[in-house]
């Protein structure tokens, strides 16, 4: 849902930086059926502009903040929530006051496959293609060491056992965490860390499946399912994915981007993920 990680201490430095009053935090109300004036009303409140009744009274009411010479920054998390049409609204709105307010507006919009499809899809009319564009890094194991810290301090955590786990997991971060108690639940060790029941586990992770399945549901889609889980490597990775299905799986946090420039190529996560398609191609199948 593009909840960047660690978003209050992000705005906490944007608040350093720029001021109290000058750090906005938007974040798009989910249901569907929001009509446009109270889904900006909405973000009017969230961004502290008083009684806003429709686009054109956000757009306005923001505006004159920048007229009168402030400078803000403005964090849009969860931008996937709500229509493509107001996502749209939205985008065209913030991107047409950075263009007239360059330098007084500093925009941060967190998403994923939507948000991607604004930047790309247009071409030279996108609503973002003056944006650029910044992936949140892969966590190290420097990083997979506080998680667990963070979520147990009193259990002891061997770096052997958690670069085991970053391994199996593919350093995807709620799939190392549902490993982490796994091993909190059956014991902290390497034994454990390595067995079968382990990769199991996590092999049958919801997350993976919500992912994976809907692949499985249409005869085109499964076939190409089953050659990717055949492959080692998916191809070379692009600005924008035009394949669907990896477009998907990349979004899904299930393929991982190795090498840098013209050698960047997409691989499978882990073989863990892999096992999970597997037995996700195994169930749609015995299902049909």
């Amino acid at each position: 849902w593009g909840q960047p990680p660690f978003r209050q201490e992000l705005l906490q430095r944007a608040k350093a930086q720029y001021g109290d009053g000058a750090v906005l935090h938007i974040q798009p109300p989910y249901s569907v059926s929001t009509v446009p004036a109270e889904y900006f009303a909405a973000i009017g409140r969230q961004c502290g502009l008083g009684d806003v009744a429709s686009d054109y009274e956000f757009e306005s009411a923001l505006e004159r903040r920048l007229l009168a010479g402030e400078r803000l920054f403005c964090l849009v998390s969860r931008f996937e929530q709500g229509t493509p049409q107001l996502r749209e609204t939205l985008a065209g709105i913030l991107r047409s006051l950075s263009e007239m307010h360059s330098g007084r507006l500093h925009l941060l919009l967190c998403g994923g496959e939507a948000l991607a499809d604004l930047k790309y899809r247009s071409g030279d009319l996108s609503l973002l293609n003056i944006a650029q564009v910044n992936h949140w890094p892969d966590p190290s194991l420097e990083d997979l060491t506080h998680l667990a810290r963070h979520r147990w301090p009193d259990q002891a955590w061997p770096q052997p056992v958690l670069a085991v786990l970053q391994d199996i997991s593919g350093g995807h971060p709620a799939l190392f965490e549902e490993g982490l108690q796994w091993l909190v639940d059956h014991g902290v060790d390497e034994v454990q860390a390595r067995s079968a029941a382990l990769r199991s586990h996590l092999a049958s992770s919801p997350r993976l499946w919500q992912t994976l399945l809907p692949l499985a549901q249409a005869p085109a889609t499964r076939q190409r399912l089953a050659q990717l889980l055949q492959a080692d490597e998916l191809g070379r990775a692009r600005p924008y994915l035009q394949d669907d299905e990896l477009r998907r799986l990349f979004w899904g946090n299930l393929l991982q981007v190795r090498g840098t420039g013209d050698a960047a190529r997409l691989h499978w996560r882990s073989a863990t993920i892999r096992e999970a398609g597997l037995m996700v191609l195994e169930s749609s199948t015995s299902a049909a």
